[in-house]
């Protein structure tokens, strides 16, 4: 990967970023590090299968099973470096913000519920799911698809990294200041919204990822000062991580169903 896969060194160095961010601070680090050994265990294997696991898995899909099946379509897809990212900045972005509202539809929320569980915000928690979790998510999909038929990838795996950070940061748990808030809100997903949407009464608000724009369109947008509790409850076990068992009895809030 190396140089050729910067969406790999320029994720690492968000993640870095604000871990070391974070750890400085005695409030965030006092929050970071109240977890339970089953929790750092979820969140530490989580973060193995995202950071290592998914991106292995769309190497062997763009660049085996695609060719594979149909190798005269490697490189098919000609688009300008404006165009490849925004692709994959704004485009993908808009299945995620679908692919978001049916993960928390009532059949499918048990791939998701353990994503909802963590009771505070921080990067570490960006990559709690099931194990399978991360296959239904339509970011493995689309950007293998899209880095086998791209003709010059490399614009569109920038707009993947930066789809990334903004991920990381989104989790991160960090207070804008009150003027930045609304001017990066007006576009953008800022931690303070998508917390909202960790929120016990906020789950059906606030899908979008990079941009909140889907949201607005599709009325599902909401700015929240009283937020109220984090976490639906959940099992932090070799079984909650597998899905091996129902991870709770807890009814969904009405929104999902």
């Amino acid at each position: 990967m190396g140089l050729e896969r910067p969406d790999v060194w320029l994720v690492s160095v968000f993640f870095l970023g604000i871990l070391t961010r974070s750890i400085s601070r005695a409030p965030s680090r006092d929050l970071l590090f109240k977890r339970t050994k089953g929790e750092w265990g979820i969140d530490l294997a989580c973060l193995l299968v995202q950071g290592v696991g998914i991106p292995l898995s769309a190497i062997v899909l763009s660049q085996y099973v695609l060719i594979a099946f149909w190798p005269s379509w490697q490189g098919a897809l000609r688009l300008s470096p404006f165009w490849a990212f925004g692709l994959a900045f704004f485009g993908v972005d808009y299945l995620y913000y679908w692919n978001h509202r049916l993960m928390h539809r009532k059949r499918l929320f048990p791939l998701h519920r353990l994503h909802h569980s963590p009771r505070h915000m921080d990067v570490i928690m960006t990559s709690r799911n099931a194990l399978i979790t991360p296959w239904f998510m339509i970011y493995f999909w689309a950007h293998g698809l899209f880095l086998f038929l791209l003709q010059d990838s490399l614009p569109y795996l920038y707009g993947v990294a930066l789809t990334s950070g903004l991920d990381l940061w989104r989790h991160s748990g960090w207070s804008l200041p009150q003027k930045l808030e609304q001017v990066l809100g007006g576009v953008f997903i800022t931690p303070n919204q998508h917390r909202f949407h960790h929120c016990r009464v906020g789950q059906h608000r606030n899908f979008g990822a990079n941009v909140n724009l889907w949201d607005r369109l599709h009325g599902t947008f909401a700015l929240q000062k009283s937020q109220g509790p984090m976490g639906v409850r959940s099992r932090f076990d070799l079984g909650a991580f597998l899905l091996l068992r129902s991870n709770s009895k807890r009814k969904l809030p009405s929104s999902l169903s």
